[in-house]
């Protein structure tokens, strides 16, 4: 886990994390109740830029905010990047890459992470 200064990173109350990376450059939001599998990386920056000139350049890399909502099951070899949200509620199958937001209540999967269906919110 990696804190650059001045970012902000919270994690809520009773997160799991098994063996996972987490870097934050700016802003990671990690709600209650989530669960984060092995092998999982949260990233909120790309770390330097994407244009060759840029990168040439030294320029600083973009960084975007990341939030997990309460009660999130990332599964084994998650990969979330930056300026992504995911909802509420929502499990992420495993290896997954989380490219863009998931809403509450979403089972999502898939490289790029896509909404598969919608998760009942009563309990079985």
């Amino acid at each position: 886990m990696a804190v650059c200064a001045g970012a902000v990173l919270v994690i809520g109350d009773d997160v799991g994390i098994s063996g996972a990376s987490i870097f934050c450059a700016s802003s990671i939001t990690i709600g209650d109740n989530v669960l984060i599998g092995v092998n999982c990386s949260i990233y909120d920056t790309d770390f330097h830029p994407v244009h060759w000139y840029d990168r040439r350049m030294s320029k600083a890399a973009t960084s975007l905010p990341v939030r997990i909502g309460d009660d999130v099951w990332l599964s084994a070899g998650v990969i979330v990047l930056k300026g992504t949200s995911i909802g509420a509620r929502s499990v992420i199958a495993a290896g997954s890459v989380v490219t863009k937001d998931i809403p509450p209540d979403t089972l999502a999967a898939g490289v790029p992470a896509r909404p598969v269906r919608k998760l009942s919110s009563e309990r079985r």
